[in-house]
């Protein structure tokens, strides 16, 4: 840290950020675009200030999942199953089984997703 380093931050923290920087722009005339195959949230993308609302409704329908579900959504979206947030119910199951053999193995979650959004780079 005294090198100017930053960890980087988790999945959540990522959408956390994001919210904030949404909301923060105010009357600001912007575009958003969150359409990279790194990005979590793939549908964020709008007009600012007149999807202002929208967007931040997107980041906290993600934010106000119980912590399985994220989870669950994160690890689609990295695996490349799902691109939004309305689509967990079809796989729901599947992924959270994954997760169970996951943490099972003792491995951190943040780590796999880490190694998943490496793939990409």
């Amino acid at each position: 840290q005294r090198r100017g380093e930053l960890p980087p931050l988790g999945e959540v923290e990522t959408v956390l950020e994001i919210r904030r920087l949404i909301a923060g722009l105010g009357d600001l005339r912007s575009q958003i675009e969150s359409d990279h195959v790194m990005n979590l949230l793939m549908d964020l993308r709008g007009n600012l200030p007149s999807d202002q609302r929208r967007l931040l409704d997107q980041c906290d329908a993600f934010l106000g999942l119980p912590r399985d579900r994220q989870q669950a959504f994160v690890l689609g979206r990295r695996l490349g199953w799902l691109s939004a947030v309305d689509q967990l119910a079809d796989l729901e199951e599947e992924l959270k089984a994954l997760l169970d053999r996951i943490e099972t193995s003792g491995t951190e979650t943040e780590t796999v997703f880490s190694e998943l959004r490496g793939r990409h780079i």
